[in-house]
């Protein structure tokens, strides 16, 4: 078996599991690296990438309508994978503390 060369492509983009990594990276990355991280930039990011798919197949009005119903699966599939992978909260003496410091957020902080 070949190893990829490339770990994201235009073809990846194309895939729901490709589309829905992308979005999840790139909107962490963000979160991490930027501390910018509002709930409506990974909902943008999943848009850019399903109607980019949409364009880069020559896709008609219908196809745009979908692109953006798909957009729709993609960001909600990756806010399942945040809510999967995110730090839990640490539970002391019945007060909800959270892993790290308040306003601190990392890579696998939740998004919501």
């Amino acid at each position: 078996m070949d190893l990829p060369k490339d770990f994201f492509t235009p073809e990846s983009a194309l895939t729901l599991s490709g589309a829905v990594a992308m979005t999840y990276v790139v909107s962490n990355t963000c979160q991490a690296a930027f501390g910018f991280n509002p709930r409506w930039l990974a909902l943008l990011i999943a848009l850019v990438i399903s109607l980019f798919g949409v364009w880069s197949t020559h896709g008609g009005l219908t196809d745009y309508v979908f692109g953006v119903v798909n957009a729709c699966l993609i960001y909600l599939s990756a806010v399942g994978v945040s809510a999967v992978s995110a730090k839990r909260a640490v539970r002391t003496r019945g007060v909800d503390t959270k892993a790290v410091e308040p306003g601190k957020r990392t890579f696998l902080s939740p998004w919501w």
